[in-house]
């Protein structure tokens, strides 16, 4: 026997945070595969235990707002100074532009670069023309919370900007 999932009419957001929206309560594609791969006690330690700050993530995010929020970009980043942090002096001016950013991720120079240069090209693409940025999306399905949130949504076609440092095979970039 299967059943059809029932849907709550569903609330869009299109000015909602990405901090807004991965602090809301309900289920996300993300936790559904913990818990699909996992016990609960692993969904559990990985919402008290949010992932280190790795470059990676930094890039990352600066890619999403450089490719689809330009006009944040600013208020969200700020470029490091290049200087090399062993030294006294090094350590004293990076201090200070960590001071300086306030609320704002320092980028290093290459980075930066980097990620212009990527964010060029997914606006080379045309996709993003036309639609809207980070859209969150809450429903609840079957009496459960839940929750999506898409880089780009175009009249149902729905944009996900990624990065990744290496793309061995099909198999490696569809995961």
């Amino acid at each position: 026997m299967t059943t059809t999932p029932t849907a709550s009419p569903s609330r869009i957001l299109h000015d909602m945070s990405e901090r807004e929206y991965h602090q809301t309560a309900g289920a996300s594609a993300s936790r559904l595969k913990s818990l699909l791969t996992k016990t609960p006690a692993h969904l559990r330690w990985e919402l008290d235990n949010p992932p280190a700050d790795t470059a990676a993530f930094r890039v990352g995010r600066l890619l999403h707002c450089m490719a689809l929020t330009p006009d944040l970009v600013r208020a969200n980043f700020m470029p490091a100074p290049d200087v090399g942090r062993r030294t006294k002096a090094g350590k004293e001016l990076y201090e200070q532009a960590l001071l300086q950013a306030g609320n704002r991720t320092l980028i290093s120079t290459e980075e930066w670069d980097q990620c212009d240069n990527m964010a060029q090209a997914v606006r080379a693409t045309g996709l993003l023309e036309k639609g809207q940025p980070e859209i969150s999306l809450f429903s609840e399905i079957n009496g459960v919370a839940s929750k999506a949130r898409f880089d780009w949504w175009n009249e149902g076609q729905i944009i996900d900007v990624k990065t990744t440092a290496t793309v061995g095979s099909p198999r490696d970039f569809q995961r």
